[in-house]
């Protein structure tokens, strides 16, 4: 894993950041065990580390150059995003399927944010608000829910029998891909947990 630390960075293929200004790569990780999907968000860079065929959850402090195990149980964990004290990753500890998880950093205490049958998976996270797809089993229809860390109820978003998936969050607004118009091409729609700004609407 490397990293680079200043202000402007991007998150490489290969496990690390680059420094966009000073054009400088650090390593972050130097052991033999496999790192991959990163996450970055501020001074935090949260990924996966692999011992014994194994995920965990780690994260490193772009601050201090320190790095912290923050996952570490008998199942598998995969890191799939970061933001303010949250990171949140699939896990398959209730396998079959894959559920979503949370680990808040502040504290090191973990949460479930969705167990249920089928699969759980691509989460995305911004505050306390979590979106994933969901698939029951045995089903190819994938849908968008929104849930939280903690404090509120699952809504599922989408309802249409297509494949919606790779959702993003920012604040109020939830982006997914779409495929409900069958015409080969995926179309991206988006929904506000508020009143949209002025002028939102389809181009």
């Amino acid at each position: 894993l490397f990293v680079g630390a200043t202000s402007a960075v991007m998150v490489l293929a290969a496990v690390g950041v680059y420094a966009v200004t000073t054009y400088a790569t650090i390593q972050v990780t130097n052991d033999p065990l496999l790192q991959r999907d990163p996450a970055v968000k501020g001074g935090l860079v949260a990924y996966t580390e692999f011992a014994g065929g194994v995920g965990d959850v780690w994260v490193y402090n772009l601050a201090d150059g320190t790095r912290v195990l923050a996952v570490n149980n008998a199942a598998s964990q995969a890191v799939e995003d970061i933001d303010g004290s949250y990171v949140v990753y699939g896990d398959n500890r209730n396998s079959p399927g894959n559920d979503i998880y949370a680990v808040n950093l502040s504290n090191m205490t973990e949460s479930a944010v969705v167990v249920a049958p089928g699969n759980q998976t691509e989460p995305a996270v911004s505050g306390n608000r979590v979106v994933w797809e969901s698939s029951e089993p045995d089903s190819t229809n994938v849908d968008i829910v929104v849930g939280c860390v903690s404090g509120c109820t699952n809504t599922q978003l989408t309802t249409d029998p297509s494949v919606q998936f790779h959702p993003a969050i920012s604040g109020d607004l939830v982006v997914w891909d779409d495929t409900r118009f069958g015409n080969g091409n995926g179309d991206i729609f988006a929904y506000w947990f508020s009143t949209p700004p002025s002028g939102f609407g389809v181009p």
